[in-house]
C-alpha cells in the first residue's frame, strides 16, 4: 500500500520538489514498494499540490514547504485510516 510511503515520498519531494514522478517511483521500486502506478501517482499529485498558505510568493507555483508537505501526508494517511476503520476503504 503506497500510503506508507507518504512521508518518505514527502522528505523526497522536499529536498528536491522538481523529482519527476518516473524518478520518484523508481526510488520507491527500490524501497520495496510493488503497487500500482495510479495509487501512486495519485499521492504524489496531493503531496505536491500547492496551498494558499504554503506557497509564499517567492516560490515557484506546484511547490509547497517540506513541512506543509510532511502535514499533508500525515492528513492523507489519517483520512485512510479513518475510512479502513469506517469500513469504506
Amino acid at each position: 500500500m503506497v500510503i506508507q510511503y507518504a512521508p518518505q515520498l514527502a522528505r523526497w519531494l522536499g529536498e528536491d520538489p522538481d523529482l519527476t514522478g518516473a524518478a520518484i517511483l523508481r526510488r520507491l521500486r527500490l524501497c520495496g514498494y510493488r503497487g500500482g502506478k495510479s495509487a501512486f501517482y495519485e499521492l504524489v499529485s496531493q503531496l505536491r499540490m500547492p496551498t494558499a498558505q504554503s506557497a509564499p510568493a517567492d516560490r515557484s507555483p506546484g511547490r509547497s514547504h517540506p513541512e506543509v508537505r510532511q502535514r499533508k501526508a500525515e492528513s492523507f494517511m489519517s483520512t485512510l485510516k479513518r475510512e479502513e476503520i469506517d469500513g469504506r476503504a
